[in-house]
């Protein structure tokens, strides 16, 4: 499945705040509107079981693989298409997603640039 901005706002976006940690840095609450990654997938058709793997690949190589469970958790897995009211874009102006792990205060492992 491959995650489109507009299919994140077609599905209904949620606001939270989540802890955002860079290298060397302590963290900091920032505000995000986007949706839950369950959510988005029953959405777009693509239900998950608990025997789900879902690789998140990011722009910039990044990758992570979560366990169905860890990819159903609505307060763990979220995807995000605006921070602080203003939506996520490249350089070049194009939009793009973050997923984020919301229950990870203590780094920046779930802030992916999302290509897939």
């Amino acid at each position: 499945m491959k995650i489109k901005t507009e299919d994140v706002c077609r599905a209904g976006l949620t606001t939270v705040c989540a802890s955002f940690k860079k290298s060397r840095q302590a963290p900091e609450n920032r505000q995000y509107a986007g949706i839950p990654f369950k959510r988005l997938a029953e959405y777009a058709g693509q239900p998950l079981s608990e025997e789900s793997v879902c690789v998140f690949k990011a722009l910039d190589g990044f990758s992570i693989a979560l366990v169905g469970e860890e990819a159903m958790d609505t307060e763990q897995c979220f995807i995000a298409v605006s921070e602080g009211g203003e939506a996520l874009t490249l350089e070049d102006g194009r939009p793009y997603c973050m997923m984020l792990m919301l229950k990870d205060t203590t780094s920046s492992a779930g802030a992916a640039t999302l290509m897939k």
